[in-house]
C-alpha cells in the first residue's frame, strides 16, 4: 500500500493530483512536491506504527508467551537431571521440583486454553486470505499481459502471511518439542 505511489506513479491518482497511501481530504496545496512528501511520509510513519503494533503485537505475544514456557522448561529438565548428584540429593529440593512441575503442566494448559481458539482464527483467516493471495497472482500472472507491478505486490502479501503463519506454527511446534521430550517426562 505504501509502496503503491513508487509503483503507479505518483501523479497516477485520477481522483487527486497525487497518489497517497490514505485517501483523505487535505488542506494545502496538492500541487507541492515538498507538502507532498511530508504528507507521505507522515502517512507510512503513523501506518507503520499503528498497524505493526496491532497486527504484531499479539503474534509476539504468542511467541514470547511460548518461547517463555519452553526456556522454563528447560531449566526444569536441566535441574530435574541433576537431582541425585552429590549436592542435590534433598527432600526440599524435590518437593521444589515437584511443584515448579505441576506450575509448568497449568501454565501449559493455560496456554492451549488462551492460544488454540485464537490459533485456529488466525490460522483460518490467513489461510482464507493466502489462497485469496494465491489467486489473484495466479491470476494476474496467466494473462496474456503481466502485470509485473501487482505480481510483486501479491507476491510480498503472500510472503507476508505466510511468515505470519510461521511465526504462530514454529513457536508452538518448540513447545510440543519440550513437552514430548523424552528426558523429561
Amino acid at each position: 500500500m505504501y509502496c503503491l505511489p513508487f509503483i503507479y506513479g505518483i501523479n497516477s491518482d485520477p481522483a487527486r493530483n497525487k497518489r497517497y497511501p490514505f485517501c483523505s481530504s487535505y488542506y494545502w496545496d496538492e500541487k507541492s512536491n515538498i507538502i507532498y512528501a511530508i504528507a507521505y511520509f507522515t502517512q507510512v510513519i503513523t501506518g507503520l506504527i499503528m498497524g505493526i503494533s496491532y497486527s504484531l503485537g499479539m503474534d509476539s505475544f504468542c511467541c514470547t508467551a511460548i518461547y517463555h514456557t519452553c526456556a522454563q522448561l528447560n531449566i526444569l529438565q536441566t535441574q530435574l537431571l541433576k537431582v541425585g548428584t552429590k549436592s542435590n540429593i534433598s527432600k526440599a529440593l524435590v518437593k521444589n521440583l515437584v511443584l515448579k512441575h505441576k506450575f509448568q503442566i497449568k501454565t501449559i494448559q493455560m496456554l492451549n486454553n488462551i492460544f488454540s481458539k485464537l490459533c485456529l482464527i488466525q490460522l483460518l483467516t490467513s489461510c482464507i486470505t493466502v489462497c485469496f493471495t494465491g489467486f489473484q497472482l495466479i491470476i494476474i500472472v496467466s494473462r496474456s499481459h503481466v502485470d509485473l507491478n501487482g505480481a510483486f505486490f501479491y507476491a510480498g502479501f503472500l510472503l507476508a502471511n505466510l511468515f505470519q503463519v510461521l511465526l504462530y506454527c514454529w513457536p508452538s511446534d518448540e513447545l510440543m518439542d519440550q513437552v514430548n521430550d523424552k528426558k523429561f517426562c
